[in-house]
């Protein structure tokens, strides 16, 4: 062995790279931004959050008891706390209001407990959603007839003009159908339709939801029409 291949042996690879020829600073980098990256997501979460509109979900006591599904600590402090009813709650980007978490993260427990302590079933979260949008959207036939049991508007639209029964024309399956049929059964009206045109049938067509798209056309044609608002 030679000189350099001595030094080599001693100190390592020239240019400070490991036995394969990878360049250590590589690695301290990679270390470093994985670090730096982590580090940023938990704490930037945190900051941007927690503001006054926005409570972290590290320490808001609803939405942890919302995902945690205690529905009655839900209601304790839905009805002693009536305000934070209409604060977002949630992860950075994900922040909606209590009832619309609780739809998605909830369960029916705690959404029944939301209602009865006060929470608006028609109130309107991010992107003019309501809560029955949301429950349309996951397919969930149960959650969907609590909230129309208890005043949901199934007429109600977001800012693009969907009302729940577009939601669950998007969402497709056996289990969007069932609630399909419940928005329709509820008065929803199969031919609405949005600014550009769009309408359940041609949102389910296009997603190739066969099973929807035979039912909307089953129902549009039996002459079924929205039932008038009092």
């Amino acid at each position: 062995m030679g000189m350099y291949d001595r030094d080599w042996a001693r100190e390592g690879p020239p240019g400070g790279s490991t036995g394969d020829g990878f360049p250590r600073w590589a690695i301290y980098l990679f270390v470093a931004m994985f670090v730096l990256a982590g580090g940023g997501y938990f704490f930037g979460n945190r900051w941007m959050v927690a503001t006054d509109d926005f409570p972290s979900p590290f320490n808001d006591t609803l939405y942890a008891a919302i995902v945690g599904r205690d529905a009655s600590e839900v209601g304790k402090i839905a009805k002693g706390e009536p305000e934070r009813l209409l604060k977002p709650i949630g992860e950075a980007g994900e922040t909606d209001l209590p009832l619309l978490v609780a739809v998605e993260y909830g369960g029916k427990e705690v959404v029944d407990a939301l209602l009865k302590n006060g929470a608006k079933p028609n109130v309107k979260g991010r992107g003019g959603r309501t809560a029955l949008h949301c429950a349309a959207a996951t397919g969930d036939e149960d959650m969907v007839r609590l909230l129309i049991k208890n005043g949901a508007d199934v007429s109600a639209r977001d800012d693009v003009g969907f009302t729940p029964l577009f939601d669950a024309a998007q969402c497709g399956g056996n289990p969007a159908v069932g609630v399909a049929k419940v928005l329709v059964d509820a008065g929803a009206d199969c031919s609405a339709a949005t600014v550009d045109g769009q309408t359940p049938l041609k949102i389910a067509e296009h997603e190739g939801n066969l099973r929807m798209v035979s039912f909307l056309k089953q129902a549009a044609s039996s002459g079924k029409r929205p039932k008038k608002k009092p």
